[in-house]
C-alpha cells in the first residue's frame, strides 16, 4: 500500500510538471476552424477536461458546451433502449445535477468550437430529462462504465447535435483513454450489410463528418488492468487496485478493454478482437454488441493476435482514410507506461497493405511524460495537437 501511495503522488507531481503555455503564447486554433468534441475516459465525466475547457475558451474557441448521455437508461442492453442523449447545454464547472432536457429536436445555434460529452448521467424517461453527474449506485454498470458500443452510439448522436448547432461541415474528435475507443467505435462500426452504424450521415461516403481524430493514452491494443482481481484472488498490483477503485472488475467497460480475459478460458477480448458472445458471470453482462441479447458473433475493431501489442484495425470495418489521425502516447520517465496503460498498447494501428506498422502513413505519433490520470489536464499537448491539425 505504501508503494501505491508513493506512485500516485509521483503521478500527480509528474502530471503537473510540464508548464502550460501562457495565454499570450497559445498556438492559433487549428483544425481549419472545425468544432472540437472531447470524449472522457472510464469512470470520469466532462469535468475531467475543466483545465482544457478554460484554456481553449481563453484561446478563442468560444464558450464550452456539453452533450450529456445516459448509456444504461433501461433494464435492457440494446443501444435503442439504453442510450439517452441530452440537448446541447453550457458546460458546468462543478457536478451540478440539475436536470437537462433530452435532445432530438433542432438545437439552437451556438457560436463556439468547444464541445464535450459527459457519460456520467441518469435519465428520467418519464420526465424527458437527464440528471448530469448522477449515479445509480448498484445493480448495473454506471453510465460512464458502460460498453464501448453504447459509447459510440452516443457519440454519433453528439456529433449530429454539434454539427446542427454550429452549421459546421466536420468536427474534430479528441478522446482520452477509453474515450479514444469510443472515437474508433463511431468511425469503424458497420452493420451486417457494411453500412456505417453510428455515422452522422451513414449513406454518404464521408458521412462520419470528422476531419481529425486524436487519442491520448488510449489502450488501442487492449489492457488487462486489474487482472489480479479474479474470484478468490486478492489483487495486489497498483493496476489491480486502480481498477477496483475506479471501475470494478466486472463492468461493461472493463469487459471491453480486455485484450484477453484473464479470469476465464474465454480467450481474446471480444470487443477488441471479436468472437462469440458467451454466457458467463465474469462480467455484469456479456452483450458486447449491445443488440439486446447474449449470443452470436461480435466483430472486433482490431485484427491480429491479442497477445501482441501491434494488431491493425479490422479490414472488415477499417478506419476511414479521409480522417487525419494523431495518437498521443504517455510514457512516464521513459518507462514504457503511463502507469495504467503500456505505451506499446497505446499505439493506433492502421492497415498498410498487408503489414502493420508502428507509425503508418497518415497517422502521427506524439509522446509525452504525462501519467494516465493527468492526461485530461495536459493543456500544452492538447493545444499543440489542435494547432497542428489541417497543416
Amino acid at each position: 500500500m505504501r508503494l501505491i501511495v508513493v506512485l500516485l503522488v509521483v503521478s500527480a507531481l509528474v502530471g503537473a510538471a510540464p508548464p502550460a503555455l501562457a495565454q499570450g503564447e497559445a498556438p492559433a486554433p487549428g483544425g481549419a476552424g472545425d468544432p472540437v468534441l472531447f470524449v472522457h475516459g472510464l469512470s470520469y465525466s466532462d469535468l475531467a477536461w475543466r483545465d482544457v475547457a478554460t484554456a481553449l475558451a481563453a484561446d478563442g474557441y468560444g464558450l464550452p458546451y456539453t452533450v450529456h448521455a445516459d448509456l444504461n437508461a433501461s433494464e435492457r442492453t440494446d443501444t435503442a433502449s439504453d442510450v439517452v442523449v441530452s440537448e446541447i447545454v453550457p458546460t458546468r464547472r462543478r457536478p451540478d445535477r440539475t436536470p437537462v432536457a433530452v435532445g432530438g429536436g433542432a438545437p439552437e445555434r451556438v457560436d463556439s468550437r468547444l464541445f464535450f460529452v459527459n457519460f456520467e448521467a441518469v435519465a428520467d424517461p418519464a420526465a424527458g430529462t437527464l440528471a448530469p453527474y448522477a449515479r445509480r449506485g448498484a445493480g448495473r454498470s454506471e453510465s460512464n462504465e458502460a460498453g464501448v458500443v453504447k459509447q459510440g452510439a452516443a457519440l454519433g448522436r453528439a456529433v449530429r447535435e454539434v454539427l446542427a448547432a454550429t452549421g459546421a461541415e466536420r468536427v474534430v474528435l479528441v478522446g482520452q483513454s477509453m474515450g479514444g475507443l469510443a472515437v474508433r467505435e463511431y468511425l469503424q462500426r458497420r452493420d451486417a450489410d457494411g453500412r456505417p452504424r453510428w455515422w452522422a450521415e451513414p449513406d454518404r461516403p464521408d458521412g462520419h463528418r470528422v476531419s481529425a481524430a486524436v487519442t491520448y493514452g488510449t489502450p488501442h491494443q487492449g489492457s488487462n488492468l486489474g487482472a489480479g482481481l479474479c474470484d478468490g484472488e486478492g489483487g495486489g498490483s497498483l493496476l489491480s487496485v486502480l481498477t477496483e477503485a475506479f471501475a470494478g472488475a466486472r463492468t461493461e467497460a472493463i469487459r471491453d478493454l480486455r485484450a484477453v480475459y484473464p479470469c476465464s478460458a474465454l480467450g481474446a477480448g471480444r470487443y477488441l478482437y471479436g468472437g462469440d458472445e458467451a454466457d458467463t458471470d465474469e462480467f455484469e453482462d456479456f452483450d458486447v454488441d449491445a443488440d439486446g441479447a447474449v449470443g452470436g458473433a461480435v466483430v472486433g475493431i482490431n485484427a491480429g493476435d491479442p497477445g501482441l501489442p501491434y494488431a491493425v484495425d479490422n479490414p472488415a470495418m477499417p478506419l476511414p482514410p479521409d480522417v487525419e489521425y494523431v495518437y498521443v502516447v504517455g510514457s512516464v520517465f521513459g518507462l514504457g507506461t503511463d502507469l495504467v496503460v503500456e505505451a506499446s498498447r497505446q499505439v493506433l494501428q492502421r492497415r498498410d497493405g498487408a503489414r502493420p506498422a508502428l507509425a503508418p502513413e497518415g497517422a502521427r505519433r506524439m509522446v509525452t511524460g504525462r501519467p494516465h490520470l493527468q492526461q485530461t489536464r495536459d493543456v500544452q499537448t492538447i493545444r499543440e495537437v489542435l494547432a497542428s491539425l489541417g497543416g
